[in-house]
This record gives structure tokens, C-alpha cells and sequence, in this order.
């Protein structure tokens, strides 16, 4: 506790509503854990503007399996995220931002991958070379691209150094 003074999670929101947007960071390491070999998700959700960045919510946990590559560890960690941080974002987000915006606006959370294969994996739902990560894992690659594609979701590529949920892992 004492080492940790100076560190602290700050927030501000210096925008109008209609110009913030929601955003979901989802990272995961690679066997994180020395004993078991397992790796660890983070997920960290918030709310974004010109002059604006605000956490919303966060979380980590362990995998329930050991992971066979880094992509198949990335994997794991949006599902983890858009079922238990962005799908309850997108119904509490969209009914309070409608307001700031006109009849055709689309609400869609931003989320977040540093792993190009994952980002792959994710927006085409098929990956052969992961047989194991639906059966021991309990991730579906097809949930997440049929997300994507419904507009709920808009995944974007972010380097490693700006992913904030690395902190979680």
C-alpha cells in the first residue's frame, strides 16, 4: 500500500454528451501465471472525448484454460469483455447518449485489440488453427464477428504501449 501513493486512476470529462464515445480495451497475456500456466484477461471501459477520458468500468481474471498461443489468449479476452463490460455499456450508453443526437445516430462501443491475428480471427469468425479455444475455453469466434458486424461493436487495431487494459495483465 505504501509504494502505491502516487499512483491513481484519474478521470475528467471537460465535453458536451454528444461528442462522447464509448470505448472497450481488451488485452490479455500469454501464460501469465507461473504455476498454472494460465493466462490472465483485462478489460477497461470507458468514456472518451476531445477533452475528455473517463473510466468507467474495469476487470480481470484468469482464464479458465491454458491458452496454445497468443492469439488464442487474445481471444478469450474480448469475449470476456464485450459480454460482461460492453453488452450492458451498449443498453445503459445508448439510452442515455440518444438524447445529444438526431434520429440517425448509431451507438457502437470501440473495442480495442493490440493482436492483429485475434483482429483476424474476429471480424472473419473462422479460424482453423484454434480447435480448441470454443471446446476449452468457451469462446466463440462466430458470437464476436456476428457482434461486430451488427454495428454494436467497431474494433480497432491499437498499438501495445496505448492499450489500457495491459495494466490488468
Amino acid at each position: 500500500v505504501h509504494s502505491t501513493y502516487d499512483y491513481k486512476m484519474v478521470g475528467w470529462i471537460g465535453d458536451l454528451p454528444g461528442v462522447l464515445t464509448v470505448h472497450l480495451f481488451c488485452d490479455a497475456d500469454f501464460a501469465g501465471c507461473p504455476y498454472t500456466l494460465r493466462s490472465t484477461n483485462g478489460c477497461h471501459l470507458d468514456m472518451q472525448g476531445p477533452n475528455s477520458r473517463c473510466p468507467v468500468g474495469a476487470g480481470t481474471n484468469q482464464q479458465t484454460s491454458r491458452a496454445q498461443s497468443t492469439p488464442e489468449a487474445e481471444l478469450n479476452s474480448p469475449n470476456s469483455g464485450m459480454k460482461n463490460r460492453g453488452e450492458p455499456a451498449i443498453d445503459f450508453w445508448k439510452i442515455v447518449l440518444a438524447k445529444y443526437h438526431d434520429d440517425e445516430w448509431k451507438f457502437r462501443i470501440n473495442i480495442h485489440e493490440d493482436n492483429t491475428t485475434a483482429i483476424s480471427a474476429a471480424r472473419s469468425g473462422k479460424n482453423p488453427t484454434m480447435a480448441t479455444l470454443e471446446r476449452g475455453h468457451g469462446v466463440s469466434i462466430g458470437w464476436i464477428s456476428e457482434r461486430l458486424q451488427s454495428g454494436d461493436y467497431n474494433l480497432i487495431h491499437t498499438r501495445t504501449k496505448d492499450m489500457s487494459a495491459d495494466i490488468y495483465t
